[in-house]
């Protein structure tokens, strides 16, 4: 399983079953190590995808400053 979630507040975002062709199409593979590293986690067995949700979007483009932090939202 293939599971978005936002890196800021950890809502799930959404899921896609994890087939060859699903992780092909995505580009996936075509990440640096390092955006691998920050982006994708494996994870009971469930590959977890950090990304952003609306919500956070919305309040880093009004403050920012959120851009530095990690985690703002708790």
């Amino acid at each position: 399983m293939l599971i978005y979630q936002c890196r800021h507040c950890g809502v799930e975002i959404g899921r896609l079953p994890k087939t060859r062709d699903t992780v092909k199409r995505l580009g996936l593979h075509d990440l640096s190590l390092e955006e691998q590293t920050q982006m994708v986690v494996e994870h009971s067995g469930a590959t977890h995808i950090k990304c952003i949700c609306e919500s956070c979007e919305e309040a880093l483009v009004r403050i920012p400053e959120y851009h530095q932090m990690e985690r703002f939202i708790q």
